[in-house]
């Protein structure tokens, strides 16, 4: 009989479906969920209307955390609540902080600002604090300076969608230089856009990695048994 894969389970030989919901929701939300929900109003309209920025935020956390719950239901892993919540703000303070620190008005479009570290908290922070191991700082600072390679397929599918959505977002902020007078540059939205970006490269890595991580770790396990 195969053994159990990364997680606990066997692997199907292909990732959670679960992976898709977050970036599939998030398109939506960049294109017409927002002009659905809003009564018209887009992300990307001149002046980013607050209702608009709402309804997309407001989705994309809401299926970025269905998708984890989901994630974790799959490999039957335990779900730390209090973990989540504490790093939830302590996300929220910190993106705040750099928002405002690398330029972003503190008073004029801070409605904006906390939206934006709203979904980011969602996408780059909980994911990295709700499952074992990666509640651990030191061993995701180990993770992510390579020194420790990843051990469960739980891991990279809570892993790349994060960081891509973090890398993502940072890249984002590039187009802000541009002066272009176009709406869709307006903040925050090329910061949006590259966090869905990111966090699209992400699940794709996943997927490319599925077979050559997660089933050649597998195979290994059933040659030494």
């Amino acid at each position: 009989k195969r053994p159990g894969g990364w997680g606990g389970m066997a692997s199907s030989g292909r990732p959670p479906v679960a992976l898709l919901l977050t970036p599939c929701v998030g398109a939506l939300a960049l294109t017409d969920l927002p002009a659905w929900i809003s009564g018209g109003a887009r992300v990307t309209d001149a002046g980013v209307p607050m209702r608009a920025l709402v309804a997309c935020v407001g989705t994309w956390a809401v299926a970025s955390h269905a998708s984890l719950f989901l994630i974790a239901s799959r490999f039957q892993r335990q779900v730390h609540t209090s973990r989540v919540l504490g790093a939830q703000i302590g996300g929220m303070v910190v993106f705040f902080s750099l928002c405002i620190l690398l330029g972003a008005p503190l008073f004029r479009w801070w409605t904006r600002t906390v939206s934006l570290c709203c979904l980011l908290t969602a996408l780059a922070v909980s994911p990295l604090a709700l499952l074992e191991p990666l509640g651990h700082l030191s061993d995701l600072y180990r993770i992510l300076s390579f020194q420790r390679r990843l051990v469960g397929a739980c891991e990279a599918c809570l892993l790349f969608p994060a960081v891509g959505a973090g890398l993502g977002s940072w890249a984002g902020t590039c187009a802000l230089a541009l002066d272009w007078n176009e709406s869709w540059l307006q903040w925050p939205v090329p910061v949006l856009y590259g966090c869905w970006l990111g966090q699209v490269v992400g699940v794709c890595a996943v997927g490319v990695s599925w077979r050559f991580v997660v089933q050649d770790r597998d195979d290994g396990r059933l040659k030494q048994n």
